[in-house]
């Protein structure tokens, strides 16, 4: 039998992946091109001659195809699920922190960042017989890198706490992918976001250094863009010429420790390291810091992180990349 706050906990994780996973089962065509949307919500793109390429986006309804209409971008989305996901938690966790019955006051701490992300990995369509693996130097990535930033919020009492993160990066790039002893000049765009909801509790307290267990959800969502085109025929069943996108939610359990250790000087060192599975083989995430604390409401934070995912679909979609890079942010404690 579980007892009251192990109850509580279990509450507030299950409302957290309620969210996340409604949030994960929205429908997630994108526009841009010819997109087949499946019952499941899934997106297939359709391969088509590049002069119809610039259509506007159709999903198959009943046997027809019809324009896809966009209320909001994945980021939008994907933010405000983020925002529900921790107010689904924050009532549980209230309780965790009363029953605790310590004293101690809300804490909260607001951490915005700017990420100098690269991306490498695997990525693939499905129904489109070709994978784009994409290695580069870190700096190669900065001059594809279109986009980069993460947060994070905190709000603590005494040893239970709330932790919500979330990344956006978005790169575009050309990759030669060999096709037959020749290369085919894939035009690749990547987005990416992701966002935590996790609940905190202190396994070391002390006025100088802290070590928390974090469990919690996150919720990706992945929008991968191809195009080619090429003067000569193509081995079948490899089109000459191609155009799609495609993207996908998945949801995964995260588990993990972070901490911080200050030096009382104003300079502090910290990080995390989270890892789980779900929907997809595993992602993991790990982030080394360090900070110089300004004021005793305001610190200058640096640090590199690195993000993982494995995500592939019965279909042929795949999602294999690991982000990293350097971060530059503030934190402010209120």
């Amino acid at each position: 039998m579980l007892d009251q706050s192990q109850q509580t906990l279990v509450l507030a994780l299950t409302s957290a992946l309620a969210v996340l996973k409604s949030l994960a089962l929205m429908p997630a065509c994108t526009g841009g091109d010819l997109v087949a949307q499946s019952s499941r919500g899934e997106c297939e793109v359709v391969a088509v001659p590049l002069p119809f390429a610039c259509r506007p986006p159709l999903c198959r309804r009943g046997g027809g195809w019809r324009g896809v209409q966009h209320e909001g971008s994945d980021m939008t989305i994907l933010v405000r699920g983020w925002v529900l996901a921790g107010l689904a938690c924050m009532a549980p966790v209230t309780a965790l922190a009363q029953e605790a019955g310590d004293g101690a006051a809300w804490s909260f701490r607001l951490m915005p960042y700017v990420w100098a992300s690269s991306t490498e990995g695997t990525f693939a369509h499905a129904r489109l017989p070709v994978d784009v693996r994409t290695s580069k130097s870190f700096r190669d990535s900065l001059e594809e890198l279109d986009a980069g930033a993460m947060g994070a919020f905190e709000a603590s009492k005494g040893r239970h706490g709330l932790l919500l993160d979330g990344q956006f990066a978005k790169l575009s790039s050309t990759v030669q992918v060999p096709v037959a002893g020749a290369a085919l000049p894939v035009r690749l765009r990547t987005r990416t976001t992701s966002g935590l909801v996790a609940w905190r509790y202190g396994l070391v307290e002390r006025d100088a250094t802290h070590l928390d267990l974090v469990a919690g959800v996150r919720v990706w969502s992945a929008r991968v863009r191809m195009a080619y085109a090429v003067p000569v025929p193509t081995p079948p069943p490899i089109p000459q010429q191609y155009a799609g996108e495609q993207s996908h939610r998945w949801v995964d359990a995260q588990v993990g420790v972070k901490g911080r250790h200050g030096f009382g000087n104003g300079v502090f060192v910290g990080g995390w390291v989270l890892a789980g599975a779900g929907e997809s083989d595993l992602s993991t995430d790990v982030m080394l810091l360090a900070g110089y604390d300004i004021n005793e409401r305001l610190a200058l934070i640096a640090g590199y992180r690195r993000l993982s995912t494995d995500f592939e679909t019965s279909r042929g979609f795949r999602f294999d990349t690991t982000m990293q890079g350097p971060g530059l942010g503030i934190e402010y404690r209120f």
